[in-house]
């Protein structure tokens, strides 16, 4: 090697190091989680869409509320700008699984897991009141006391907790 060769690869070297050194580790790691998180809610809407068809298409398949329950820390449901009203938050929670009865305690914990109404006994009653008030309405079905479905064809209780 000559010596032209030996300071061109000191330079490089050096700036390798610099690079390295200035490397914004921290922001490079938290967009890859970012990403990471988006893939994984993608990954989570395939898995619901597939559970929830048959191999053809046609119908719906039996599907379980426990799965449809919002994952707080990992939501398909996208947050609105504003706080929705429980009867918007019941409702949206319901879509996450249209042929689904509900058990009441399952839409007050995906209620909470969301931040949309809070885990007291104050707020578990004023659900009870909204969800009467839909079913008044006939914004939803009651086929019995504590279950709750989305009125339409093809409902299954595949939802329910006992």
């Amino acid at each position: 090697m000559s010596d032209l060769d030996l300071h061109e690869l000191e330079q490089v070297d050096t700036r390798v190091v610099a690079w390295v050194d200035d490397f914004p580790r921290e922001r490079v790691a938290a967009a890859i989680a970012r990403v990471e998180n988006r893939l994984a809610k993608w990954r989570q809407a395939l898995a619901i869409y597939d559970a929830m068809h048959s191999e053809n298409g046609s119908e719906p398949t039996r599907w379980s509320a426990a799965a449809a329950a919002p994952d707080p820390t990992n939501s398909l449901i996208p947050l609105p700008e504003r706080t929705p009203t429980k009867a918007q938050a019941v409702t949206t929670v319901m879509r996450t699984s249209p042929h689904t009865t509900w058990k009441l305690d399952d839409l007050r914990r995906a209620l909470v897991a969301h931040g949309w109404i809070e885990d007291t006994k104050r707020a578990s009653h004023g659900l009870q009141v909204v969800t009467s008030t839909m079913v008044q309405r006939g914004q939803l079905e009651r086929p019995e006391k504590g279950f709750y479905r989305l009125p339409s064809e093809g409902t299954t209780d595949a939802g329910r907790s006992e």
